[in-house]
């Protein structure tokens, strides 16, 4: 989905995209499922996307589809001599190594997520390896213009849409934000993280303070060395440097089941 909107966005700009319709054929449906159009995970849970395509096809005119807006994040690497990447969501840290794992061996399924993430809390409490594997931190200053304190996280994460997965709404204050991207800099210790998921999930602000959460226009990233991140669960690699920026809307389709 990221890889084409990135190519839209490039080609044509953002004033001229069209009405963009995200079906939920994936494993997650992260970024569809925030907005309402759901799809199945597990084989239980929502629709297939060849009902919500059968539901866009029912509307006489692209004007008549109900939509919602929501920013892209801009992912630009300067001094690469690549174009911008654009997509929902942003991580690096333990969002990028949650996807690592995810993708190694046997195919990704929604039930192989699951279980990498309870492996990981379990872990959490003995400090296993896979905890350790999942939460290895990266050192990263982040600048949003002024530098934030710490230098080793956990993650650093930013989205446009709520949903991060499992329904763990990380970044449920963009909704209320139009127009900027939800941060949060995870500083705090693996074990510390694990005890704010209910609150995640519940899509409450963490209580520690070791998590820094803004709703910010634009930040940068300045590493030591190449950074790894993800952009919608596609692995990037680039140098030292990335800044992230907020666009202006875009319009999504939510057609209505009938």
């Amino acid at each position: 989905m990221h890889v084409v909107l990135t190519a839209l966005v490039n080609r044509v700009g953002l004033d001229r995209l069209p009405l963009v319709q995200v079906l939920p054929g994936g494993t997650m449906n992260t970024s569809s499922g925030s907005y309402g159009v759901r799809g199945r995970m597990l084989g239980l849970f929502g629709r297939r996307p060849e009902a919500w395509l059968a539901a866009l096809l029912a509307y006489s005119r692209p004007a008549d589809v109900p939509r919602v807006a929501r920013s892209l994040l801009r992912v630009d690497a300067p001094g690469q001599n690549t174009p911008p990447q654009y997509g929902f969501l942003f991580g690096n840290g333990l969002i990028s190594n949650f996807l690592e794992v995810y993708y190694e061996g046997s195919e990704p399924t929604p039930a192989k997520a699951l279980w990498i993430l309870g492996r990981g809390i379990l872990s959490s409490f003995i400090q296993g390896p896979a905890i350790r594997r999942l939460m290895l931190p990266v050192t990263v200053r982040v600048r949003a213009p002024e530098e934030w304190p710490p230098t080793r996280y956990l993650a650093v994460g930013a989205g446009t849409v709520d949903d991060i997965g499992f329904g763990f709404r990380a970044f449920f204050p963009c909704l209320t934000n139009p127009g900027r991207m939800h941060v949060l800099g995870v500083a705090c210790s693996a074990f510390t993280f694990v005890l704010e998921l209910p609150r995640i999930f519940l899509a409450r602000a963490p209580k520690t303070p070791e998590i820094l959460q803004h709703t910010l226009a634009a930040f940068s990233l300045h590493g030591e060395t190449d950074l790894v991140y993800m952009i919608d669960g596609d692995f990037h690699r680039a140098g030292p440097e990335l800044r992230v920026s907020a666009t202006a809307p875009i319009a999504l389709g939510t057609p209505v089941m009938r």
